[in-house]
């Protein structure tokens, strides 16, 4: 009897450890492109088989990229976004910005009332950010998605890389793994 338990346990945890791998991967963060919410060199968590919801933060894989990209899902299929000089617009209401602090560098703002997260924008523009467009307008189409990092002067994102679709989502990060 006391083997058939052990095996049973052992059984139940090679199963545990097996479905762990399939269903989850990590990151190691490498850039500040979703500072505040995500520093440099965090371990993150993500579930392949997570259905992504606006305002999440996804794993995606840019065409024109080799490597995944750690950003937050803001433009669904059917949305019509605007992003004007760091002012974020969804199906035309624009989500309000709160300055929470600032320090020389950076001021940090919560975007939007139930969004839940925060962004973060330079004070002062730096040199190869200055040429960068402020102005974006999406109207995205069936399996069209936009995604933008909180840091939003120096992420690399959808205004940048692209529009993406589902099959470029990876997998939606879980920040309490």
């Amino acid at each position: 009897m006391k083997k058939k338990v052990i095996s049973f346990i052992v059984g139940i945890l090679f199963a545990t450890f097996i479905y762990t791998y399939i269903r989850y991967e990590y990151y190691e963060i490498p850039s500040s492109s979703m500072l505040p919410t995500i520093q440099v060199g965090d371990i993150i968590g993500a579930d392949k088989f997570g259905e992504p919801q606006r305002f999440d933060i996804v794993s995606v894989l840019f065409k024109s990229k080799d490597n995944a990209f750690i950003v937050r899902l803001i433009g669904l299929p059917g949305d019509y976004i605007t992003y004007i000089d760091n002012n974020l617009c969804i199906n035309s209401k624009c989500l309000e910005k709160n300055s929470l602090y600032s320090t020389n560098d950076n001021t940090i703002f919560s975007e939007g009332k139930q969004t839940g997260y925060n962004i973060q924008l330079l004070n002062q523009k730096i040199v190869p950010l200055d040429i960068r467009n402020d102005s974006w307008e999406w109207h995205l189409k069936n399996d069209e998605y936009i995604v933008l990092g909180d840091n939003r002067d120096v992420a690399n994102d959808s205004r940048y890389l692209g529009i993406i679709n589902k099959d470029d989502i990876i997998s939606v990060i879980d920040l309490e793994m």
